[in-house]
């Protein structure tokens, strides 16, 4: 408790600081701070109901058989399970933590819980994503899935990142084609053979880079009800978009004609939505998946990165 007010005494002083070296941009700052709670208020207050309503039924005894200190291994992974179901804010997750043990649940066990609970949120990454931004909502998806993150700059050469196990390209805007130092900078990842995922304009770069060619739509997809086939698994996601440039797809070629072999493709005007390259651990997809519109239908993706990088290095 005696850190709690350390905490909120630190940041009072810090804005009264901020207050008095410029007024105008602390002030426009808290309200830019208040719309964006502000907009996430209705799935907020959701959040805080589900989780209060489960507590009140749960019983002490409840709690202590499932994730009670006897427990086990197997109460490590419920509680991991259930934490990684939803995103809790820290002010929220950690008196439930308290609370928890208060009632019976074993210290090894809320640490799981706490620490799924404060990483991506399955059910309300749409929220997320609202209040923290895309990419935000990128990086936490990849460290959820246990990856180390280091991001670099678009323009940074293959040599200053030589190193890395594995490759993540992100969105981006605009028109492909005249980013050619980022193409070159892919083929040399390709030529690698390291594994490498691309979304968005990283689709695109990735199909440039292998030899492929881009255009410009006439409209472009937008929004966050666009149905695709996974030919994978052979189903239908919903997936979120926004670009106006795709590579391109004849869906009457074979794969045999192509540099690429076809992962997904969207129903509503059978436009490349995803690729692999073969015999490469090369994935791609044109759209956002960490924007969860499904909400789970794409989390899949990171999942089979994942394991596409494991395969990888077990193979070395």
């Amino acid at each position: 408790m005696v850190f709690t007010y350390v905490f909120y005494g630190a940041a009072g002083l810090l804005l009264v600081l901020s207050l008095l070296k410029d007024r105008k941009k602390t002030k426009a700052a808290l309200l830019k701070a208040w719309k964006a709670f502000e907009n996430i208020l209705p799935q907020f207050l959701a959040i805080l109901f589900i989780s209060g309503i489960l507590l009140a039924f749960l019983s002490p005894d409840t709690i202590s058989r499932f994730i009670g200190r006897e427990s086990g291994w197997w109460g490590v992974l419920g509680a991991a399970l259930v934490g990684s179901v939803t995103l809790i804010p820290g002010f929220l997750a950690f008196p439930m933590a308290a609370l928890l043990l208060q009632n019976g649940a074993g210290a090894t066990q809320i640490g799981a819980f706490v620490s799924t609970l404060m990483m991506v949120g399955v059910v309300t990454l749409p929220v997320e994503i609202k209040y923290l931004g895309r990419k935000v909502a990128l990086l936490r998806n990849l460290l959820a899935y246990g990856y180390d993150v280091t991001v670099f700059p678009a323009a940074t050469p293959f040599s200053a990142m030589a190193g890395f196990e594995a490759y993540f390209l992100s969105n981006g805007p605009g028109d492909p084609e005249p980013i050619d130092y980022a193409i070159e900078t892919i083929r040399q990842i390709i030529a690698s053979g390291k594994p490498l995922f691309g979304i968005c304009l990283g689709h695109q770069l990735i199909a440039l880079a292998s030899g492929c060619r881009t255009y410009k739509m006439k409209f472009g997809h937008r929004g966050g009800n666009h149905p695709i086939m996974d030919v994978v698994d052979d189903k239908v996601q919903i997936t979120s978009q926004n670009h106006g440039f795709a590579v391109e797809w004849d869906a009457e070629k074979s794969d045999d004609t192509r540099e690429f072999t076809t992962m997904q493709y969207n129903l509503n005007d059978q436009t490349l939505e995803g690729l692999v390259l073969p015999g490469k651990p090369v994935m791609a997809v044109q759209y956002h998946p960490e924007a969860a519109p499904g909400p789970q239908d794409a989390v899949v993706l990171f999942d089979r990165f994942r394991k596409m990088t494991e395969d990888f290095y077990n193979k070395v």
